[in-house]
């Protein structure tokens, strides 16, 4: 202890008061910025605004590499606030949503967040609810979801009408309030089925997804350029702590973007927002 003691008061003189000082191990502000890092996060964001303005409608991948402690979250985090405003960003901690579920489906929910998020009004968020899950079912459950609807239709126009009840009788009534109550719970609970299904919020959605459509990758490369253009401006989704996680958790996170935040549904439709991602690691495999 007396050694410590010693060393703490030769840097006390050496370099002030603050020597010893402890520092909370977390990302700061560019208010806090004691380093020169906001010239960093200024640099790639000059870069990333000429890629915008040079390159529109395309996708691209800036990859920040660093040890543990080196300030690539509080980079990411400069980079933001450089970016807010101009940019759309979509932060993601990779370390927590690995246990999650798939990469491609805890990606789609953070950009699904920014972009619903970004939407000023309640009403324009419900809006976006609706369109998402209505533009996620395919034909044949919205065939299946008409002909139930015209089932249940049938089956309460027989009650009112061609069952022979009149309002007198309670035990017409009592049929009456139970077909519909059957049919109407009927109804809710096919909707409400049917919603988590089209969902794309957990395993299980995401699982019914795969393995009922023919094409699911290109169908979710669709979906994502979909909610991508739904935003603004251009979006920045700014992938965290992807060094802690597992090699083969990395090599899927990255091949999902690499399939479904591509070039190709952007060249096919020009005005198309752009993407970037930034990803701080230090790769292990």
């Amino acid at each position: 202890m007396q050694a410590m003691d010693l060393l703490f008061d030769r840097l006390r003189r050496e370099r002030g008061s603050r020597a010893d000082r402890w520092l909370a191990d977390e990302p700061v502000r560019i208010a806090a910025d004691e380093l020169g890092r906001a010239g960093v996060a200024d640099a790639l964001h000059k870069q990333l605004s000429e890629l915008v303005r040079d390159y529109p409608g395309r996708s691209f991948l800036v990859h920040v590499d660093g040890a543990w402690g080196a300030g690539k979250s509080t980079l990411l985090g400069f980079l933001a606030e450089r970016a807010a405003g101009g940019w759309l960003t979509a932060p993601y901690d990779a370390w927590r949503q690995s246990k999650v579920g798939p990469p491609w489906l805890t990606v789609l929910h953070a950009l699904r967040a920014a972009v619903r998020g970004s939407v000023p009004s309640r009403r324009g968020r419900a809006w976006f609810w609706l369109r998402e899950r209505a533009r996620l079912v395919s034909l044949r459950h919205w065939l299946a979801l008409a002909v139930f609807v015209a089932l249940g239709a049938a089956a309460t126009g027989w009650l009112l009408g061609g069952a022979g009840w009149t309002m007198s009788r309670s035990g017409d009534m009592v049929k009456l309030i139970g077909g519909l109550f059957s049919a109407a719970a009927a109804l809710w609970l096919a909707i409400v089925s049917l919603g988590r299904f089209v969902a794309l919020d957990s395993r299980r959605s995401a699982r019914a997804f795969l393995e009922t459509r023919t094409d699911p990758m290109e169908d979710l490369a669709d979906h994502f350029d979909w909610v991508l253009r739904q935003a603004d401006r251009p979006v920045l989704l700014l992938v965290d702590d992807l060094d802690r996680c597992t090699e083969s958790f990395v090599v899927d996170l990255l091949d999902a973007v690499q399939k479904l935040m591509r070039d190709d549904a952007a060249r096919r439709r020009p005005a198309a927002p752009t993407r970037a991602r930034a990803a701080p690691s230090r790769a292990r495999w």
